[in-house]
């Protein structure tokens, strides 16, 4: 609530209808877990603006039995923290761990995690207590103002479409002219065609997407002129786009043939954890090997 890729929000409701029917018929015990870290500090303050209707997806509906947040993302805090809340004291509990019979002493743990840091965690308190209602209240009203502007003006330029009905900051986007690639518009909209803009590719099936935040408050004609540009740039300069018909790597907008994506993405971690060889073994040990 919502989806990475297009923006939407599932239809929570009717899972829980679901959920609802199987426990009452089968005798099943359920639990429904709804992902709020994208929209987990900006939903709540959209419900509160009289524009904006959304379905619910949160503890209202009764067989919701957790949700978690990103406080980093639009709760505006230090990356590093998130939240996991639970209906009830209950199901709380079976997240501890307890080591009561330690040598070295009871241990008690109120997550998988263990030791976590105070720091972060007292960082995030004082950006949001900074924040306040108020403070959210006015970022999620431009935030959506923003996506509004483009999902309207996205949704008259020949040739793209907004994906499906979404209803918070992410406006997926894909393209309806098979001349057209998606991907060579994102390039065309960074610095390939002059302009600014960092796009996130995604996949199955081809899109692109902006994420709108605070920073892009004002923005929205902008983006549509430059996304519109960007769509003639790209029909009239095919060959110059032509190496940028490849899938997305998720989280970067970095591109590679669909071959390599799995492999290349396990030599990415790979490459995060390999230490530097000690100046090759110290010369090989001034060459004399």
């Amino acid at each position: 609530a919502p989806s990475y890729a297009q923006g939407t929000i599932d239809p929570v409701e009717e899972m829980a209808g679901v959920i609802s029917k199987a426990e009452s018929e089968w005798g099943y015990k359920i639990g429904l877990h709804v992902d709020c870290c994208l929209g987990g500090f900006l939903a709540p303050f959209v419900r509160l603006i009289q524009e904006y209707e959304l379905p619910k997806f949160d503890f209202s509906v009764p067989q919701v039995t957790s949700i978690s947040a990103d406080t980093h993302k639009y709760g505006y805090s230090p990356k590093g923290t998130s939240v996991l809340m639970f209906s009830s004291n209950k199901l709380r509990r079976y997240m501890y761990f307890t080591a009561p019979k330690w040598t070295g002493g009871i241990y008690a743990t109120p997550s998988m995690s263990g030791s976590r840091p105070g720091g972060l965690i007292a960082a995030t308190w004082g950006t949001m207590m900074h924040m306040g209602m108020e403070g959210y209240m006015n970022a999620s009203r431009a935030i959506m103002e923003t996506a509004t502007i483009i999902k309207k003006g996205v949704s008259k330029i020949q040739g793209l479409e907004v994906m499906g009905s979404p209803e918070l900051s992410v406006v997926g986007i894909r393209s309806t002219n098979p001349d057209l690639n998606i991907y060579a518009v994102g390039a065309a909209m960074g610095h390939d065609g002059g302009h600014e803009w960092e796009l996130n590719m995604l996949q199955n099936p081809p899109c692109l997407h902006i994420c709108c935040t605070y920073i892009h408050k004002g923005l929205g004609p902008k983006f549509v002129k430059e996304i519109q540009e960007s769509v003639q740039d790209v029909l009239a300069n095919k060959e110059k786009y032509a190496k940028n018909s490849t899938v997305a790597i998720y989280g970067t907008t970095k591109v590679v043939p669909p071959s390599m994506v799995g492999e290349l993405s396990k030599s990415f971690i790979d490459a995060l954890f390999k230490l530097p060889e000690r100046a090759q073994a110290d010369e090989e040990k001034k060459d004399g090997k």
